[in-house]
């Protein structure tokens, strides 16, 4: 996180203990990781970041940090989900700024310039109780049509938060093993939908690739996860005065939403020389208590938000388990299920890979 520098200053001098950073990147973090342990360097605290249950072969259950996992701190749904074999590996907190969710943000100028009124606003919605893709489409749609013509996108919709925020996975992860879902009916009128929507010109592109362009300020909609709240974040580089944001839609009125996001959080790794003191520090470095986040956030009202988003520790919540799965949602609504039916093989190799990551390294 851009913002703990403070924080870190502030453990090292209330408990005496040197915090050493090792800058890592993610795109081959724990390859990284496994040659460090291999090295004989291992560092101490693993930052999970989507990487489970890959995670599981450079990390050790977080027995060895003596946290008390019983402290109300702890997010206990999320720890329960990535428990293997009955030990824990990943932990998290509430009301931490190192939280995750998912949100919808809008531009409101893009918006106006459409015709909508602050009270067609996608929070007002919310707050009305009428926020449902239905909703979502007729604002895509008003986009599309009165300012496509001038270059204008309706929206950007990352595959895994739109998803998800509906309560459907490509996969299933129960009982420490992953198996396909890809029989389950409403995942097929989900990304029907989504295909149509792909058809319609509503949705340029699901995968991250697209993200950016809310920045060029000629995108009404977009949906990811709560990075976009901070001032350093995703949007940082536009008139954040412009951005508006809130809970991703109901699906309809008999399919609400779901909690949502990525699977983020801290374990410990293999070979740690200083399991305990490590565990000391993810005490203090995930309680929000111990930050000045008025500074974090592009206001007031994001800041609120945002701990609204990560403080309520819901059962109801659905992890994205996988990337890359998008292409099933550019297509035509017509071919989804057979585009998820090619993709059968690939993904129960997936599965069988992840369950013997699983068998050979969980403790």
């Amino acid at each position: 996180m851009n913002e703990d520098g403070p924080t870190v200053k502030a453990f090292e001098e209330k408990y005496g203990i040197k915090v050493k950073i090792d800058l890592v990147s993610q795109a081959n973090y724990n390859n990284t990781i496994a040659s460090m342990i291999a090295s004989g360097d291992s560092p101490d605290v693993y930052f999970c970041n989507m990487f489970f249950p890959e995670c599981l072969t450079t990390m050790q259950p977080i027995d060895a940090a003596q946290l008390d996992l019983t402290d109300p701190i702890w997010d206990k749904v999320f720890i329960d989900k990535f428990t293997v074999n009955g030990k824990a590996y990943i932990v998290n907190s509430l009301g931490s700024p190192n939280g995750a969710g998912d949100v919808l943000y809008f531009n409101k100028t893009v918006l106006k310039q459409a015709g909508f009124t602050e009270e067609q606003f996608p929070d007002k919605l919310y707050e009305k109780g009428v926020w449902t893709w239905d909703a979502l489409e007729k604002i895509m749609s008003t986009v599309k049509t009165k300012l496509g013509s001038q270059g204008y996108q309706p929206a950007f919709l990352h595959y895994d938060s739109i998803l998800t925020s509906t309560g459907c996975n490509m996969y299933k992860y129960e009982n420490n093993k992953f198996s396909l879902n890809l029989s389950d009916p409403f995942l097929v009128t989900v990304n029907e939908r989504l295909a149509d929507w792909y058809q319609k010109g509503y949705i340029k592109d699901y995968n991250l690739d697209a993200r950016d362009e809310f920045t060029t300020g000629k995108v009404a909609i977009a949906a990811i996860d709560a990075f976009g709240l901070r001032k350093k974040g995703y949007w940082q580089n536009m008139n954040q005065d412009a951005i508006g944001f809130t809970y991703l839609p109901d699906f309809d009125s008999s399919h609400k939403r779901v909690d949502s996001g990525l699977a983020v959080g801290w374990g410990i790794v293999k070979g740690a020389k200083n399991p305990v003191a490590a565990g000391i520090f993810l005490r203090y470095y995930l309680d929000g208590n111990n930050y000045d986040t008025s500074k974090f956030f592009i206001n007031e009202q994001a800041e609120s938000f945002f701990f609204q988003l990560t403080s309520k520790g819901s059962s109801n919540r659905n992890f994205a388990l996988t990337w890359n799965n998008y292409m099933v949602a550019l297509t035509t609504p017509a071919n989804v299920k057979t585009k998820l039916a090619s993709m059968q093989n690939t993904l129960q190799e997936q599965c069988n890979y992840f369950n013997n990551i699983i068998a050979k390294n969980a403790q």
